[in-house]
């Protein structure tokens, strides 16, 4: 096919932009999967969660307070059939609070580690755009097989935060992409075209559901503190009202 260079220099140019861009986009998706959300979770887990956990385990045991006096009272089972009833009863339940803790104890023993500063995680990201560009399998379909395996040990590079690793792949770079036909080119800004839209609709997703849309009332002192006051409130309400069943319990 003859190709009328001023068509054919175009393009190049844009579909070299479009790789830079959907690369652009691919980065800041894996960085809200991998660092950004997992910074924004471990925040929210040691603020609220915490405290959320603690109204889980009040709002657990005012429940199994309610349903034994039920069953004392209407249904005049004796105090020792109890335990293997409400056991089974609020196994479930019981379940939610427990993988609770421990989200709550896995925050708190990941706060005790080094978490890389803000700087440490842009820079991590600005070596980890090029190499997306020049080596992921969503951009480049015409990836061989090691360069498959080379971009799998960049990924899980970056998912662990291992800047030093991530340097190490500074020299792997490509040439600019190149096809002999324009057809090929126009095929391939579309698929390129689809790809930043998919991405970009994934990115929208992530920012749509927790933890990142917790990330505004974390920052934000006064919003957090209301939060945690509403939700000390609802823990004293609890605690009052389980200290009065309590007390009721003890009469059987």
């Amino acid at each position: 096919m003859e190709l009328i260079l001023p068509e054919y220099t175009k393009y190049i140019y844009e579909i070299n932009f479009l790789r830079l861009t959907v690369a652009k986009c691919l980065a800041h998706r894996d960085a809200l999967k991998y660092h950004i959300c997992k910074y924004i979770e471990l925040d929210y887990m040691l603020k609220i969660g915490a405290l959320e956990y603690k109204q889980m385990i009040v709002e657990n045991k005012l429940q199994k307070a309610k349903k034994m006096i039920y069953y004392l009272k209407e249904i005049n089972l004796k105090p020792e059939e109890l335990p293997l009833l409400i056991k089974k009863e609020f196994d479930e339940e019981d379940k939610k609070v427990s993988l609770m803790g421990d989200a709550v104890n896995d925050a708190i023993d990941m706060s005790l580690k080094k978490i890389p500063s803000e700087n440490e995680v842009n820079d991590l990201n600005s070596h980890y755009l090029i190499l997306v560009k020049d080596y992921s399998p969503e951009i480049n379909i015409n990836n061989t097989e090691e360069d498959n395996k080379l971009f799998n040990e960049i990924f899980e590079a970056y998912k662990s935060g291992n800047l030093k690793a991530i340097k190490k792949f500074d020299n792997c770079k490509k040439q600019e992409l190149f096809f002999d036909e324009l057809d090929i080119y126009k095929q391939e800004k579309i698929r390129l075209e689809e790809l930043k839209n998919k991405i970009n609709a994934e990115i929208v997703e992530i920012k749509n559901n927790f933890p990142y849309t917790e990330k505004l009332e974390l920052q934000d002192e006064n919003l957090f503190r209301r939060r945690k006051e509403t939700i000390n409130s609802k823990i004293q309400v609890l605690e009052d009202e389980l200290a009065l069943l309590q007390k009721e319990l003890k009469k059987f």
